[in-house]
């Protein structure tokens, strides 16, 4: 990478700015997560099927990844908040689209110009967050970098099913709403102190970019399996968990609808705390035994139509998915040198979307010929093996775990 025109600002940066870049991030989740247990409305608004249902969840990731896989970098060139203040518009807009939204077409639109913005804040608050990591909290920004989605998450289900069941026109108030905490989040994003002086080869930057450095390459191989066991299991409960606990627990009710994407999420924000003073090798273990035995248990809830068993499988879960991906980005984070970074952070991203929507993409088109149930019992049979392999890496390269 070429050196900066000029010097590198410290890397100790006010604290402020370190929170700045977690709580805009975890807003934009928010915003981006929220047509997720409105779904079910939308399909009874526009009569859309389960497979079209997937194809609207599908071109948000394909939006996102092809942002970050041409402007991943920029920020690097033209400083962290232009490319931010960039990505927040962009969110807005689509908001805005979403509230005047009169057919299927408006929320292909919605979610694609959605997924860019949302690619451009995930990738910029990200780095700005290792840029600012407080030098005496060193596992902070890996923290953040998967607590605060997580926290964005679980809002997202509870804040739509209140607005879905308490509230008027909630197809229209939810989005003006979420529009207001974006204006407060660019005038937050307008206060931050620059990390990123400009360089040359802004535009050379738009080249797609994906990379490993070679001394990375070892600690992703252990950490993939871990990385798509957790984003896999997210996206199946993002497209689909509303539509499940609907159709096979037989409650239909949008506020226990999201009450079971909180379930997942919440779980996974307290267990980085929870287990702080672990190892990252006791946290990946249990991490992935939890997530995979959560998921098999979440099956048979289903199965037996039980919704008790289905939370409590869910939380499981839920707090191994938190410790898993906690860890295995870690064991990772640690390692990356600063010239590596925005290109080592778009490479996560992308490895993760990828991960997260391919499971539900097929499991929604699986749904049309196989139903909803058995349609997810074989996109968490997926998750499963993922677990399992992830157990094998863990073993076979433990020395490479270390914290």
């Amino acid at each position: 990478m070429t050196q900066p025109i000029v010097a590198r600002p410290a890397r100790t940066q006010p604290a402020r700015g370190f929170w700045t870049y977690a709580l805009v991030f975890g807003v934009v989740m928010v915003v981006a997560s929220t047509p997720s247990p409105l779904y079910p409305l939308y399909r009874d608004r526009f009569g859309f099927s389960a497979a079209v249902l997937t194809i609207v969840f599908a071109i948000y990731v394909v939006a996102m990844l092809v942002t970050m896989l041409t402007a991943g970098s920029l920020s690097d060139h033209v400083g962290r908040r232009p490319v931010m203040l960039t990505g927040l518009a962009l969110v807005a807009v689509a908001t805005v689209v979403f509230a005047f939204a009169a057919s299927t077409a408006w929320l292909l639109v919605a979610r694609a110009v959605q997924g860019v913005g949302t690619g451009l804040v995930s990738v910029v608050a990200s780095a700005g967050a290792l840029d600012t990591n407080p030098p005496d909290k060193p596992g902070a920004a890996a923290i953040a970098s998967n607590v605060v989605p997580s926290a964005g998450l679980a809002a997202c289900g509870l804040v739509s099913g209140v607005f879905v069941e308490g509230l008027p026109c909630p197809l229209q108030l939810v989005w003006w709403v979420l529009f207001g905490a974006l204006l407060v989040a660019c005038l937050a994003v307008l206060r931050l102190p620059e990390t990123s002086p400009m360089r040359p080869g802004a535009l050379a930057s738009l080249i797609p970019r994906v990379g490993i450095p070679e001394h990375l390459r070892s600690r992703f191989r252990v950490a993939i399996p871990c990385w798509a066991a957790c984003w896999g299991t997210g996206g199946i409960y993002l497209s689909l968990g509303t539509s499940m606990v609907k159709q096979v627990l037989g409650i239909d009710n949008a506020l226990v609808g999201g009450l079971a994407i909180a379930a997942l999420w919440v779980p996974g924000i307290t267990a980085p705390f929870i287990a702080r003073s672990w190892t990252y090798l006791r946290m990946m273990t249990l991490g992935a035994l939890l997530l995979g035995l959560g998921t098999v248990g979440m099956v048979l809830s289903f199965r037996a139509s039980a919704p008790v068993p289905f939370f409590i499988c869910t939380a499981a879960m839920g707090f191994g998915f938190g410790i898993l991906q906690t860890s295995s980005y870690g064991t990772v984070a640690a390692h990356i040198r600063d010239d590596e970074r925005s290109t080592v952070v778009s490479t996560f991203f992308t490895v993760n979307y990828i991960a997260f929507s391919a499971p539900s993409v097929v499991a929604g088109f699986l749904t049309a010929r196989l139903g909803l149930q058995h349609a997810s019992e074989i996109a968490a049979g997926w998750v499963v093996l993922l677990c399992a392999t992830s157990l094998l890496g863990i073993y076979y390269r433990r020395p490479l775990i270390t914290r």
